[in-house]
């Protein structure tokens, strides 16, 4: 498995446990498909490596996990949030609220205009720029009730399998201060 990516690999052995019935010996390794595959029977890989290796024909059989995470419970994967302690939103709410107006500020820009992003992932990665459009047309960067509620399904499996030592309740800040979000995870 990748060194990269904690939530990557826990979702995999969420996976795997709980829709494959499957225990494999988990190994981590430096994200290079090759050396990887020299010692183990299959690989993971998340991000720029993945897109990389999906771009030569390897022979391998290729599963998105996120899509699998959708076929098995019929939810949002999310992979990435921008968190805040609690502490933090409280004592620099000024400063929380101005890097959260830039960063939504960002993603309009760059919905607006997606040729920036893409110019710069066929710089640093390579790639066709039909390629990057599709890509990017398919990711979603919203954090609305579905998402939230396939967080706290990922987290629920998480914890039962013993991969987070304590439970995890999603709020969400706002200028005037956290929204609570209901703590029960879906079942």
């Amino acid at each position: 498995m990748t060194t990269t990516s904690a939530t990557s690999v826990n979702l995999l052995k969420i996976l795997m446990e709980k829709f494959h019935g499957g225990h494999p010996v988990y190994e981590s390794a430096e994200p290079d498909l090759d050396s990887m595959l020299k010692h183990a029977d299959a690989a993971l890989l998340i991000g720029d490596h993945a897109i990389r290796a999906s771009w030569v024909n390897h022979g391998y059989e290729v599963v998105d996990l996120s899509d699998s995470w959708y076929r098995f419970t019929g939810m949002w994967m999310t992979f990435a949030v921008w968190a805040v302690r609690r502490e933090a939103a409280a004592e620099k709410s000024a400063d929380i609220g101005e890097i959260y107006g830039a960063l939504v500020n960002a993603k309009r820009r760059s919905y607006g205009d997606m040729r920036p992003v893409i110019e710069h992932a066929l710089r640093s990665v390579g790639g066709t720029e039909a390629y990057w459009k599709s890509y990017f047309d398919g990711l979603n960067h919203d954090f609305e009730a579905g998402q939230r509620e396939g967080l706290s399904l990922f987290f629920k499996y998480a914890r039962e399998l013993g991969y987070m030592d304590k439970n995890v309740a999603i709020e969400e800040w706002s200028l005037a201060g956290p929204v609570a979000t209901p703590a029960a995870p879906p079942q």
